[in-house]
């Protein structure tokens, strides 16, 4: 169980939620810096508080929807609080679905294409909250989006899509090392 202290602030209180967030390593600078590329650019623009477009706004609307569908099937309860890693307390990830037990966590993402494999960005971000939540599996839950931001979007698909995700123990230890490099760099160790 994730102790309560580690449950920091709520995602709804978006001013607070990126000034914590902005001072440690979350899921998207963990998935960022985890290629040289992103790692130099996340050194120049951190973890900047993109107000996001059309198709980002559409998978915030659409994600409570989609949360909804998949939480009694799941047994996955929708979160928005950011929570601290119990390894350090500056690492951090928000987890859009968390079970009772906090051994299973959900991601939803809305998409504009389908996945044949998840694409490494979110397979990062998924490993992440895993090392961060220390739960043992992910849920991961996508939309297809249809339509257009001119006319609008819809739901191309009745249900969500849903693939399980395992730990990959590998991966959280190249994402780990990755964050303690960055940390060192950019001055943000615990």
């Amino acid at each position: 169980m994730i102790a309560i202290d580690r449950f920091l602030v709520r995602s709804s209180d978006r001013d607070a939620w990126h000034s914590v967030r902005s001072g440690g390593v979350s899921a998207t600078r963990a998935s960022r810096i985890a290629t040289p590329a992103g790692f130099k650019k996340e050194l120049v623009t951190p973890d900047d508080d993109w107000g996001g477009n059309a198709y980002t706004q559409w998978g915030s609307d659409t994600e409570a929807a989609i949360a909804g569908l998949v939480k009694n099937e799941l047994g996955l309860m929708p979160n928005d609080w950011l929570i601290a890693s119990e390894l350090d307390p500056t690492w951090f990830a928000t987890p859009d679905m968390l079970s009772l037990d906090h051994r299973r966590i959900g991601e939803i993402k809305t998409t504009g294409k389908d996945f044949k494999t998840i694409p490494k960005d979110y397979m990062r971000q998924i490993q992440w909250q895993l090392l961060v939540t220390g739960a043992e599996e992910c849920v991961f839950i996508w939309m297809l989006r249809a339509g257009d931001k001119r006319d609008g979007f819809y739901p191309a698909w009745i249900d969500p899509k849903v693939r399980l995700v395992e730990r990959d123990e590998e991966m959280i230890e190249e994402l780990a090392g990755k964050a303690r490099a960055f940390q060192d760099q950019f001055g943000l160790a615990a």
